[in-house]
């Protein structure tokens, strides 16, 4: 009997499941590249699983790097007269520094976990005229110098194993007669952002951002990202530090910000009323502590045509803190530091007090003369109330440290 033709038979019940397993692995494949893909402005770049190894894809060259503090030019000499003579004054006799305060040195994360390291530049430290010592509890790569209970912490592998190190390094620092601050990097975090992507700075398509240095942001909208400072700042305050000295309090301003998007700012809530709020829970934390002072560093130049550029506002800054620590560059000729930024801070402020507050950071390179280094600190000191000399290495030019040249 005819039969008429319905076509080849089966085919259907083998297509259903072999669809099923493509779009399973299409999710998989989407999971994998929102939790490890990130836009940087150098190009994309993939984060490897287990390894965490970072790959740049489609890379571009790379602009020039900017001056991430300072953005006003120092303008050439008029006359021939007013050059900077190569032959600058000589410092005065360092046992002056002794009638100063607020003589700091900064000792990065790196060096504080490493015993042998920290020895090293502690024996240097002993012999120095500092009377302050910064530590870096908190460092802008997100991780700790000691261990936290903090959920977002954990759940990034921010800590140390235990706080037997720091502990010792802050008993040992106290009973020798130094004051001693904890740095916190509060929002430049690449640890917490990538591990939290909902309290991350991110593009509009909800891509984790990061700057030109490739460091994620926490967003400083997000309620829980400020919880988790602030979480941290009580767990340093338990560790038994009496000053804590935050930096990074604000938005990214530097790489492509452009990418960057903010639906509380669509809302209309601007930066400066974001960093302003956690500015207020960030006192009312040290009304609590009682006796704890935060100092903070101000990221920007006072000459900046933005009254709060990436939401941080001078005038928040000081009325809130205890100091104000401020990065101040080499003129592009002579030595020293650019004493007419220093003004510049002063007439910003408006207060004839601010200079016991303000406490300039001395940048130096491990190839720097010791004599050079003098000369930044001797500047430094004719205009404020002493300075941070800063290496983010902690490798100091030989014989700065030293009360004589090795």
């Amino acid at each position: 009997m005819y039969r008429s033709y319905r076509g080849p038979r089966g085919q259907t019940g083998c297509l259903i499941p072999i669809l099923t397993v493509l779009c399973i692995f299409a999710a998989l494949v989407l999971l994998f590249l929102y939790n490890n893909l990130a836009f940087t402005p150098e190009g994309t770049v993939l984060t490897l699983p287990f390894s965490g190894r970072d790959i740049l894809i489609g890379a571009r060259a790379p602009e020039p790097e900017p001056n991430l503090i300072i953005e006003q030019d120092t303008p050439p000499p008029e006359t021939p007269a007013e050059q900077i003579s190569e032959t600058a004054e000589e410092p005065p006799n360092r046992d002056e520094f002794e009638t100063r305060t607020e003589k700091s040195i900064f000792i990065p994360l790196e060096v504080l976990s490493d015993k042998n390291a920290f020895d090293e530049l502690y024996s240097k430290l002993d012999k120095s005229r500092a009377d302050t010592v910064i530590l870096e509890v908190k460092a802008e790569n997100g991780k700790l110098a000691f261990s936290s209970a903090s959920a977002l912490a954990v759940k990034a592998g921010a800590g140390s194993p235990d706080n037997t190190n720091l502990k010792n390094t802050l008993t040992k620092l106290i009973m020798d007669g130094y004051n001693v601050s904890a740095m916190v990097s509060c929002f430049r975090d690449d640890l917490a952002a990538r591990k939290s992507q909902a309290n991350a700075a991110r593009t509009k398509n909800k891509v984790i951002w990061l700057d030109r240095g490739n460091i994620t942001w926490l967003n400083p909208y997000n309620e829980g990202a400020c919880d988790y400072i602030l979480e941290l700042i009580d767990e340093i305050c338990a560790l038994g530090f009496k000053e804590i000295l935050l930096t990074n309090v604000c938005f990214p301003y530097y790489g492509k910000t452009n990418l960057l998007y903010y639906p509380d700012e669509e809302e209309g809530t601007d930066k400066q009323t974001a960093i302003s709020g956690f500015i207020s829970r960030i006192i009312d934390k040290s009304k609590e502590k009682q006796d704890l002072r935060v100092s903070i560093k101000h990221e920007f130049s006072p000459t900046n045509e933005d009254p709060a550029p990436g939401g941080q506002a001078l005038s928040d800054l000081t009325a809130s803190f205890y100091r104000i620590y401020a990065e101040i560059p080499r003129p592009e000729a002579g030595r020293g530091i650019d004493t007419n930024l220093i003004e510049e801070y002063f007439k910003a402020i408006g207060e004839t007090d601010f200079s016991s507050r303000f406490v300039p950071i001395l940048e130096t390179t491990e190839s720097d003369e010791p004599a050079d280094v003098f000369d930044l600190i001797y500047t430094a000191r004719t205009k404020g109330n002493g300075y941070l000399l800063f290496n983010e290495n902690g490798k100091y030019p030989k014989g700065v440290l030293s009360s004589e040249t090795d």
